[in-house]
């Protein structure tokens, strides 16, 4: 897990889920000038390991993410984990995406209270999703 920026008590923190490097680089920058504080993290157990170390408000979630573990985890083993959790059954997460999920996976992602938001959709889509959702 890396710290993006500095931990900051009055902004709400997201976990920003990527595993390429640029692009996770460029969307916590982008989410940090508008207000959040930012963790990352780029793999299923770095993922797991940032969610029982620290609280954070909302969530952004690549499906493709490494698992070192070789359990063939992804974005969605991370989502389903997430909602047994009582500290984070209701927070909030954008699925940030490149691939075209099959309509049986959205579906599923949608039960899990996930808002799916497919690249190359640009990051405003991502932050007015996490402001909505947080709001609410």
């Amino acid at each position: 897990m890396i710290n993006a920026d500095a931990q900051t008590p009055d902004r709400r923190r997201v976990l920003v889920v990527e595993d390429e490097a640029a692009v996770q680089a460029s969307l916590a920058a982008f989410l940090t000038h508008h207000g959040f504080s930012t963790l990352r993290a780029a793999s299923v157990d770095e993922v797991l390991s940032a969610l029982n170390g620290v609280r954070v408000d909302a969530v952004t979630l690549d499906i493709h993410i490494p698992d070192e573990s070789g359990l063939n985890r992804s974005g969605f083993a991370v989502l389903q984990a997430m909602r047994l959790m009582p500290l984070y059954e209701r927070v909030p997460v954008v699925i940030f995406t490149g691939i075209q999920l099959p309509s049986k996976d959205e579906d599923h992602a949608r039960s899990l209270g996930a808002v799916i938001v497919q690249k190359p959709l640009s990051y405003k889509a991502v932050l007015d999703c996490l402001n909505e959702l947080s709001a609410n």
